[in-house]
């Protein structure tokens, strides 16, 4: 990577992820985007972004933000679940029907998602 830009975990996208439960998705947006600009290798922080995206109805941005994090993290739990959910929206049966059988293999026995750590980064 280069210098300007950091690898490893970041903790950013935990603030990002409370203000968008407060509702303020403008402001988790913004932090969301500097985490990444710090830790672009940060699997949550493109699920969140994902996730942000697909509230604001971008849902091409959605995407490829859910399949960076599922690049970075092929179990992450939450992104896969954003990608069912983007399917459904789109109304593309074929994409419903792989993204539930995906959702279910990324799910523990009890059905809890599995835990993806600090930052979900596997790949560098």
């Amino acid at each position: 990577a280069p210098a300007s830009v950091a690898t490893g975990p970041c903790s950013a996208w935990q603030d990002a992820l409370e203000l968008a439960d407060r509702g303020r998705l403008v402001e988790a947006g913004s932090v969301v985007q500097a985490c990444l600009q710090r830790r672009a290798q940060c699997a949550n922080a493109h699920a969140l972004a994902g996730d942000l995206h697909l509230a604001s109805d971008h849902l091409e941005a959605a995407r490829t933000s859910l399949q960076r994090a599922l690049y970075l993290r092929p179990d992450h739990a939450g992104a896969t679940a954003a990608m069912l959910a983007l399917a459904r929206r789109r109304g593309d049966g074929p994409a419903i029907d792989t993204w539930r059988a995906r959702v279910q293999r990324v799910q523990a026995p009890d059905g809890a998602p599995i835990a993806s750590g600090a930052c979900g980064v596997t790949r560098s």
